[in-house]
């Protein structure tokens, strides 16, 4: 039985639509299923004269391969071969569909050899669908029998005609909730009305394609549901919003009935739009979105100017509501000048265009057209030239991007003779050519957060570098530019700007070449902070920063440094890396007070040359310093006798890291250090250390492998620390007092010993009393009980005075971890 709720697309009580060749077929449920009994019994009679004509055919066929097959037995017994299987005609089904001939079902063989058989049902489809239905393994021969004798039945049989078939299409009809009784069939000959109804956005498309539709007043479309009715009164749902998307083709008669549509004359309310490559766009102007919408989603992509012809010729705006997230993409770019956008807060536009043709329209535009308040703005290609018809005057733009990957791309815009206004853009991002595009931006009153350049090839800044005069890009808090891009700094007029962080970062030699060939130094003015990576370093050296007050200076160089000294003018915290540890020897730092200074080098190469000269070098006023790594051994290289360290980090993961100190025969001096820290491999730099005089407040060892303190515990003779405050040694790094003597006239206020059982199997094989401390305060000493009896120290209070030990175990706490 056909399925009518199955098959067809649209519903209104107990009528359905069905989509024809011819148009769009209105029918109940009744009417088909009278028609569909009367076409069952005319084919049930078509069938039964089919079968006897295909009988006499069949019976004639299955004699002569019956005849065959006795033959071939005859002639086998003949030769003495008896038993030979026969074949078997009885257990015959439809190839097609599985029926067997004892359901009552006719089947046909498909060969001449009767190897398959088709039921009459099956033939008929494969025949009707222009299918094919053969005996596979006859197939290669070409027999095609079972088809060619079941087409020669039905020559000269009537045709059975489905009920569209025998339907006249009116020249007009009004849609409405009431539909005939009768069934009616709607073609490209039959004017349909549309008017003071609400009907399913599924159902308008159809007619439109397959009918003459007119809008009349209080039309709209609605979301579309399967089993519910898709025709209303107007307004009888409300603005209750839908999704819109489509993606195909349509017929000229669906572009005539659009262009004949007036504007704003279908009511919607919608939560997503997409459509993509068809002439179905043109509807755009025709629909009355409602100006409440809020579409979360709105994207239009058109590969031929057709798909938006209709659009572009109007001259009024027309509204979208409010869209969150925009995508226009190709000859649809050109759309949103047509839009009314002023009252619209876009969180997310994106215009993409891959040909110059796409954006031909919007740049021939005399006058800017108006976006509304864009959040992020992201443009590719060709698109990039369209923000110079933009009016953002009075915008806020949180994100703007600029991707143009070829020099066409932005080929407009050094044409322009007048700088063009980006209103207030708080996070610019400029990528390969587009880079260029920045000199012809009206950025003077601009205050932007985050400017990001990004030039892989030296062309994408070749427009930037031919200017004699600087240009402006207003006041930027955070700069970033990259590989070739590094370059446009010196072409910036950055005076009245305080750049809270520049970051320069160059992958290959070529990307720095234009700024070191220069012979006069550039000015950055004021910086509170600069990192600079990879070939970019050596960029600092062109820089004038004489006066310049830098609160934290990043520099990670991939090569080795350049050989004359140079200013960085006053900088609070420094970092270097790689290579740019060498940097610090050909810096003028004599009179510095550096609150931070950091050092990492994971190559013995990065310090090299620091290690290769014979004269120390100077720090100045160091209150924080870090080295890691292989910059370790720096610290052997600098001149410190006088300076005063508040604080001294040093951390070694690997034994390499610290072997050029610990080989060396004199120690070292570090000056005055109030706090230490060491860690790891760096745990034995201190027996290298001239600590004798020395006053550490807080002396901190951590050693997490047992082989980290393997070095100190080689040693035969002890090391001297000085006078030390505070003493913490945690985990192996514990097993080091037994190498450690602590100045006679020291008292300690802290003494902390933490760590796994294992880690104190060296200080427990060491003999009772055998380790000195000297003095430490009452409530200073913490260690775990079993390991007191290996300890000589004197407990005071607070005024010196010696006081007895009490056996408090539960007031130390487990320090076996």
């Amino acid at each position: 039985m056909f399925d009518l709720a199955q098959e067809s697309f649209a519903k209104q009580g107990d009528r359905f639509f069905l989509e024809e060749n011819g148009g769009v077929l209105i029918v109940s449920e009744a009417v088909l299923k009278k028609e569909h009994e009367e076409i069952q019994k005319k084919r049930e009679i078509l069938f039964l004269e089919r079968e006897k004509v295909l009988e006499v055919v069949k019976q004639r066929v299955m004699k002569e391969v019956m005849q065959k097959e006795q033959e071939r037995h005859k002639e086998l017994e003949e030769k003495g071969i008896f038993g030979t299987e026969k074949r078997d005609f009885s257990g015959v089904m439809c190839m097609g569909c599985g029926d067997e001939p004892m359901d009552g079902v006719f089947v046909f063989p498909l060969c001449e050899e009767v190897h398959h058989y088709a039921c009459l049902e099956c033939l008929d489809i494969v025949i009707e669908n222009n299918h094919l239905l053969v005996c596979p393994t006859c197939e290669a021969n070409g027999d095609s029998f079972g088809m060619d004798e079941y087409r020669k039945t039905i020559s000269g049989n009537e045709e059975v005609s489905a009920p569209a078939a025998n339907l006249q299409a009116p020249a007009s009809f009004s849609l409405t909730r009431d539909l005939p009784n009768e069934a009616v069939l709607l073609t490209e000959k039959t004017t349909v009305t549309l008017k003071n109804i609400e009907i399913s956005e599924k159902l308008f498309f159809v007619l439109l394609e397959k009918t003459r539709v007119t809008v009349g007043e209080n039309f709209s479309i609605t979301g579309h549901a399967r089993n519910e009715d898709c025709i209303r009164e107007h307004g009888m749902m409300g603005e209750t919003p839908f999704c819109l998307k489509r993606n195909v083709a349509v017929s000229p008669l669906a572009l005539e009935n659009i262009e004949r549509m007036a504007p704003n004359s279908i009511g919607c309310s919608l939560k997503f739009f997409e459509f993509s490559d068809t002439g179905l766009i043109n509807i755009l102007p025709k629909l009355r979105i409602h100006g409440d919408s809020e579409i979360g989603w709105f994207s239009v992509t058109a590969s031929e100017e057709a798909h938006v012809a209709e659009v572009l010729k109007q001259e009024n705006p027309f509204c979208v509501g409010r869209v969150k997230n925009m995508n226009l993409e190709d000859y649809a770019v050109g759309v949103i000048t047509k839009m009314s956008l002023k009252d619209c807060g876009i969180e997310y536009l994106s215009l993409h265009a891959s040909e110059e043709a796409h954006v031909a329209a919007v740049l021939a535009q005399e006058k800017p057209f108006c976006v509304g308040r864009v959040k992020k703005m992201w443009l590719r290609e060709y698109a990039v030239c369209v923000i110079t018809k933009m009016s953002l005057k009075d915008c806020e733009i949180e994100v703007l991007v600029l991707d143009a990957s070829e020099e066409a791309h932005v080929a407009e815009v050094p044409k322009q003779e007048k700088p063009f206004c980006l209103g207030r853009v708080k996070d610019m991002h400029l990528w390969d050519y587009a880079v260029g595009a920045i000199t012809k931006m009206s950025l003077k009153d601009c205050e932007i957060e985050i400017l990001s350049l990004t030039a892989p090839r030296k062309e994408h800044v070749a427009e930037v570098l031919k200017q004699e005069n600087p240009f402006c890009v207003g006041r930027v808090k955070n700069m970033r530019f990259e590989d070739y891009a590094v370059c446009v700094i010196t072409k910036m007029s950055l005076k009245d700007c305080e750049i809270e962080y520049l970051y320069l970062t160059a992958s290959e030699e070529a990307h720095v070449a234009e700024v070191l060939a220069q012979e006069n130094p550039f000015c950055v003015w004021r910086v509170k902070k600069m990192k600079l990576a990879g070939y970019a370093a050596s960029v600092i050296t062109k820089m004038s920063l004489k006066d310049c007050e830098i609160e934290y200076l990043e520099l990670y160089a991939r090569e080795e440094a350049q050989e004359n000294p140079f200013c960085v003018g006053r900088v609070k915290k420094m970092v270097l890396g790689g290579y740019a540890v060498c940097v610090l020897t050909k810096m003028s730092l004599e009179d510095f007070e550096f609150e931070y200074l950091g050092l990492y080098a994971n190559e013995e190469a990065h310090v090299a040359a620091v290690l290769a000269q014979e004269k120390p070098f100077c720090v100045g006023g160091v209150k924080e310093m870090a080295l890691g790594g292989y910059a370790v051994c720096v610290l052997t290289k600098m001149s410190l006798k006088d300076c005063e360290i508040g604080t001294l980090w040093l951390n070694a993961n690997e034994e390499e890291h610290v072997a050029g100190i610990l080989k060396q025969e004199k120690p070292f001096c570090v000056g005055r250090v109030k706090y230490m820290y060491l860690w790891d491999y760096a745990v034995g730099v201190i027996t290298k250390m001239s600590l004798k005089d020395c006053e550490i407040e807080r002396l901190n060892l951590t050693a997490r492998e047992e082989a980290h303190v393997a070095a100190v515990l080689a040693q035969k003779k002890p090391f001297c620390v000085g006078r030390v405050k505070d003493m913490n040694l945690k985990e192996y790094a514990v097993s080091v007092i037994t190498k450690m003597t602590i100045h006679g006239d020291n008292t300690m206020e802290d003494f902390v010993l933490r760590g796994h059982e294992d880690c104190f199997s060296k200080i427990i094989g060491e003999g009772d009393n055998s380790i000195e401390l000297g003095r430490i305060r009452t409530d200073g000493l913490c260690v775990p009980e079993k390991i007191k009896r290996k300890l000589r120290y004197t407990l005071v209070d607070g005024e010196g005075k010696e006081v007895l030990e009490e056996e408090e175990p539960g007031q130390r706490g487990n320090l076996l971890e």
